[in-house]
């Protein structure tokens, strides 16, 4: 029997009661989890001969070719004195990962060392998620996004909190400041809505199809992700060469939504004008298991 693969399986089933999908042919499992600013995919992977346990949680999207390499640098910013884990960034594809591992020869895995590990990445990825966001489409430096995520993780001194499912995907909650009420991304409702408004209103205020394109990321990563989708629509009817890459984005926006037949009729379309076929070939899978894992509870109920 693998021993590590079946205390994660327990440890999944029972004692946090997230579903989860044995990966074929390998002792790993997957399983996904809602963050405070993105849906992540987690990877629960053991070699048992040696008696290692690997926990990926893993970004969703992948990074853009042109992107590359200044997310590679973030990357690098981001690892320098991080305490557990690491992120894993992979030039080829673009795939960003965070990985904590732990060796157990000797000793017993027990559920409080793989709670640990699952806040650990959980933590680190929210904490740098947006300014992974921001390098890719909202026109910032890795330096300055690196600044900005150290800035406002030294003023968040809350914990991470665990909440049980209650959708397609495993709900994981970050709660940066009990006292905002209503608000999902650690701003205020009146500076989410400046924040939107200011954003919409400058699309149209500019020529260049790049910064029209960096303004309705920002959209995204403020989630507000139905403007969002209004601003990609815009940019893409006035810039045709622009049509894949803003129906990729207005493909993300919906699968946030939970909408995922939505997501997937845009990440087809991308596809057909151009987008990268790598990358929409793993979101449409992606959709495409989180429709059919919606499809499942539904009929359960």
């Amino acid at each position: 029997m693998d021993k590590l693969i079946s205390i994660i399986e327990q440890y999944l089933l029972h004692d946090m009661e997230w579903s989860f999908k044995r990966v074929a042919e390998k002792t790993a499992v997957r399983s996904g989890v809602r963050g405070k600013h993105s849906m992540y995919n987690l990877y629960f992977r053991t070699d048992e001969e040696a008696e290692i346990l690997l926990i990926y949680t893993m970004m969703p999207q992948r990074v853009p070719e042109e992107h590359r390499l200044k997310i590679a640098e973030y990357v690098a910013r981001a690892n320098y004195g991080l305490r557990i884990g690491n992120f894993e960034f992979d030039m080829r594809d673009g795939e960003i990962r965070y990985k904590v591992s732990v060796d157990v020869e000797g000793g017993i895995l027990s559920n409080t060392m793989v709670d640990n590990m699952v806040l650990a990445g959980m933590n680190t990825m929210d904490r740098y998620f947006q300014g992974f966001m921001m390098v890719c489409y909202g026109g910032k430096s890795p330096e300055e996004a690196i600044n900005d995520a150290e800035e406002r993780n030294s003023s968040d001194s809350s914990d991470p909190v665990v909440e049980q499912p209650n959708d397609t995907f495993t709900t994981y909650t970050m709660v940066s400041d009990p006292s905002i009420n209503g608000s999902s991304n650690g701003i205020s409702m009146d500076e989410a809505a400046h924040l939107q408004e200011g954003l919409s209103a400058h699309i149209e205020a500019t020529d260049d199809v790049d910064e029209k394109i960096n303004r309705a990321a920002r959209l995204m990563t403020s989630q507000q992700y139905e403007q969002s989708i209004q601003a990609y629509e815009q940019i893409a009817q006035k810039h045709p060469d622009k049509q894949g890459v803003c129906e990729s984005q207005i493909g993300v926006a919906y699968y946030f939504l939970g909408e995922y037949e939505k997501a997937i009729r845009f990440y087809k379309q991308a596809l057909e004008h151009g987008a990268d076929a790598a990358m929409m070939a793993d979101n449409i899978a992606e959709a495409e298991e989180a429709l059919a894992k919606k499809n499942e509870d539904d009929q359960g109920e």
